[in-house]
């Protein structure tokens, strides 16, 4: 069987879409189908091709815009373009961008499409909205009307997409909120996988050979992991810095648009000392995984939380943020189902976040990292996410 699997960006990219991109064709092809991956990431001057791991890339011109009724358009003549190309006749599309599908919907695609969702519409936008607080004026007006433009496009594109799609998603918290917003159509819940060979418990004496700063190898309490965005809420992360004692230090890894704002926001609150930007660290990422005594997501809305799994699977606990407040919505309860996994944080502020990080790293300093890898290896795996995907598409 030939399998496309297509997002708006994917390999050597970094990401949770790209990477489960990655793993999910490395799973199909070990079953023996033949897997190719569009993205529309590539030069603006030609389309890139490459092979990776067994599995053909084209990577064409990147599609950029502001709103997202342009952004439709483009991507529907982008993908109308492409699959008048005879070599790419797949038997089934594996989709992980809402406007990638619609093109291929819009064009008439006759194969099957399995479309996998990050997020929704609306939780998108209800993210970015709650976190407007700490922005400069003119960037929260030119935010919020940004937002209200763009809404009623990839609001329309979402239901074209759910009608004319397999429904795919990694949470029952996703189940629970596509059902509610699309009642006629169904939904299926396959939780994803992790790469363990990559995340995995490291030993202090291997960490020391590595390339790692000496500030770094030395540990610290807190780590965080994402985008440097709005919608990822690391300001509520840095402002529970205040409440916590004087030697925890917090290391940021990752990069985006906020980063510049957050830097000068941990001067403003005097912990820039304590808070270490290192910018986005893919290889060299289950080491800081190890070296925290705890990582955690700040997020308020999150539909999955690849970083939970990944951090569980190198042996280190999590704190987040716990569904059962109206407030927050997120997956977290979902994954950190017993106290030696981590922490809940059930009020969202600063305040309640700093108290729930002191009893993690307190509670399970010493404990538990075996059993953490554990739970993880036994409960999310590519291959079983692979194999749940292929059985709904035939049926």
């Amino acid at each position: 069987m030939h399998v496309v699997l297509t997002s708006a960006s994917s390999y050597p990219a970094i990401g949770g879409v790209q990477n489960s991109m990655v793993f999910i064709a490395r799973e199909l092809i070990r079953r023996g189908n033949t897997v190719t991956v569009i993205s529309f990431d590539g030069k603006k001057s030609y389309t890139d091709t490459f092979n990776h791991e067994g599995c053909t890339y084209y990577k064409f011109p990147e599609i950029r815009g502001v709103l997202a009724p342009i952004l439709a358009k483009k991507f529907t003549l982008a993908v109308k373009e492409l699959f008048k190309n005879e070599v790419i006749k797949p038997d089934l599309v594996i989709s992980r961008h809402a406007l990638v599908s619609y093109g291929l919907i819009k064009m008439g695609l006759k194969v099957p499409l399995v479309h996998i969702y990050p997020t929704t519409s609306s939780l998108n936008a209800e993210g970015v909205l709650s976190q407007m607080g700490n922005l400069p004026l003119i960037k929260k007006i030119k935010t919020a009307t940004l937002l209200s433009l763009s809404y009623l496009t990839t609001r329309f594109v979402e239901k074209k997409v759910v009608q004319n799609s397999i429904n795919v998603v990694f949470s029952n918290f996703m189940l629970s909120t596509m059902g509610k917003d699309y009642r006629k159509n169904k939904f299926f819940y396959i939780k994803p996988g992790v790469d363990t060979d990559k995340f995995e418990c490291i030993d202090k004496n291997t960490i020391c050979k590595l390339n790692v700063s000496e500030g770094v190898q030395k540990g610290y309490e807190l780590l965080y992991v994402g985008r440097l965005a709005l919608n990822k809420n690391v300001g509520i992360l840095i402002e529970s810095m205040i409440t916590l004692p004087e030697h925890y230090k917090l290391v940021i890894v990752g990069d985006g648009p906020l980063k510049s704002f957050l830097m000068e926001y941990s001067k403003k609150l005097g912990i820039d000392k304590r808070v270490l930007f290192v910018g986005s660290q893919d290889k060299l990422l289950p080491v800081f995984y190890n070296l925290a005594k705890v990582t955690v997501l700040p997020t308020k809305i999150e539909t999955f939380g690849q970083v939970i799994v990944e951090s569980l699977a190198c042996g280190t606990p999590v704190v987040a943020f716990d569904s059962l407040n109206a407030s927050i919505k997120t997956a977290s309860n979902e994954i950190i189902t017993a106290p030696f996994l981590g922490e809940l944080c059930a009020k969202y502020s600063a305040e309640a976040l700093g108290k729930s990080i002191i009893e993690c790293v307190e509670r399970l300093e010493l404990d538990g990292k075996s059993a953490r890898r554990g739970y993880i290896i036994d409960n999310y795996s590519w291959d079983s996410f692979v194999d749940s995907l292929l059985k709904i598409a035939r049926e």
